[in-house]
């Protein structure tokens, strides 16, 4: 997918040779990640209230961050209330404009919502909450085209770091990757995702989990280059 839309754009001969690569996984990131064995389940809630994470930079967080209100205000009315940990940076903005303190966002937020909880961005919150959590969404800016162009690296972090079930929005690399998982779910909208979930509560997370092999995926884009580069 990815190769053709730089075909199109850069209006290149299809004769010539494009090879689009993934990412390396970041190793130092998921090396940290503490082995199955050492998982500290203190607070880790695996019955139908599910603990879950939304990762992502604070520049144009505030439109994912309604989008998951809103799928928490309908969760609620179901009497389900998911934890989700929300981790971004001190500050968030709508578009990169206007930028707001993130704690006094969520302040007001957890008088509806007390289930929906900042975390500041770092390296060791993001483990640290990967590791208390059964579930991870992923949402993209729909009001920028840009975004359908996005690599499935995220959600292969994620499932690196432990995550057991993917909420991924169905742009064409998130599709593709998700093909090979049993537990990545693929939304088209806010409706569906809602429905997805609802589902996936009701199910109190009885699945199959299918890891990603981050090891395997690194080794993989190092024979790629090789192969190009000798």
């Amino acid at each position: 997918f990815q190769r053709n839309k730089l075909y199109s754009l850069i209006n290149f001969n299809k004769n010539s040779k494009i090879s689009v690569i993934p990412d390396y996984i970041e190793n130092n990131l998921v090396s940290n990640n503490k082995k199955e064995e050492d998982f500290d389940v203190e607070n880790v809630d695996i019955s139908d209230s599910s603990q879950g994470v939304w990762e992502g930079i604070g520049e144009g967080a505030i439109l994912p961050l309604i989008q998951i209100m809103i799928l928490l205000l309908c969760l609620k009315f179901k009497k389900k209330n998911p934890k989700l940990f929300f981790i971004t940076d001190k500050k968030i903005s709508f578009m990169g404009r206007i930028y707001l303190n993130s704690k006094l966002v969520f302040k007001l937020i957890n008088l509806l919502l007390p289930n929906l909880i900042f975390v500041e961005w770092t390296q060791s919150n993001l483990i640290k909450y990967a590791q208390k959590s059964n579930f991870g969404i992923i949402t993209i800016n729909f009001l920028d085209s840009r975004s359908k162009y996005k690599p499935a690296n995220k959600p292969k972090l994620l499932l690196s770091l432990g995550i057991n079930h993917l909420f991924l929005p169905g742009i064409p690399d998130y599709r593709k990757f998700a093909s090979n998982y049993s537990n990545i779910s693929v939304f088209s909208n806010l409706k569906n995702l809602i429905r997805q979930f609802t589902e996936y509560l009701r199910k109190n997370n009885r699945e199959e989990i299918s890891k990603f092999n981050y090891e395997s995926h690194n080794k993989s884009v190092s024979d790629y280059w090789k192969s190009i580069i000798f």
